[in-house]
């Protein structure tokens, strides 16, 4: 055998090495998704007519930040008529995995881009039949973004958080 051969063979052996080169992954889109089981997601009927406003308004729209991170619709049960105040709360809804540094914003204060109204007029929409919003930084330089809303469903006296999720990443 030449020393091309024993090269080449060397090469391949290296690249069908599953430890080297595990191959694709075998997990689906879905189970992907899946980051946190404790959410509780509500069935009310507004849920699904404001899931479909702040989709639409946030299709192509990201944050100014070092990565450009899609909008994510996030949807809870819970028992209170407000938002939380707390990162231990937003743990405790299945909203964030651990209790992170936290700062609380109106939305007028975080959304000061005018590339970002169509977001503030849908929350705004929201706001009228519901109650007040709020974003919620999490961390210090790659930041979970948290845009919440909670809403109530006049018939059942159920309420619903629900809302956008981002990452901002600050270095």
């Amino acid at each position: 055998m030449s020393e091309s051969e024993e090269g080449n063979n060397s090469f391949m052996a290296m690249l069908n090495n599953p430890v080297i080169n595990p191959g694709p992954s075998t997990t689906t889109a879905a189970e992907e998704k899946i980051t946190n089981t404790r959410i509780k997601p509500s069935s009310i009927p507004q849920v699904q007519e404001v899931k479909n406003k702040l989709t639409s308004v946030t299709k192509d729209v990201y944050l100014s930040s070092e990565s450009d991170e899609p909008f994510e619709w996030i949807n809870t049960s819970t028992n209170h008529d407000s938002l939380p105040t707390t990162a231990k709360e937003l743990v405790q809804l299945g909203l964030i995995e651990e209790i992170e540094q936290l700062k609380i914003k109106s939305l007028q204060d975080f959304f000061q881009d005018n590339q970002y109204e169509d977001i503030l007029k849908a929350f705004k929409e929201i706001e009228s039949t519901d109650g007040d919003s709020k974003v919620y930084l999490l961390g210090e330089e790659a930041i979970t973004v948290l845009i919440l809303c909670i809403i109530k469903d006049k018939q059942s006296s159920e309420y619903a958080i629900v809302g956008l999720k981002s990452l901002l990443v600050q270095t």
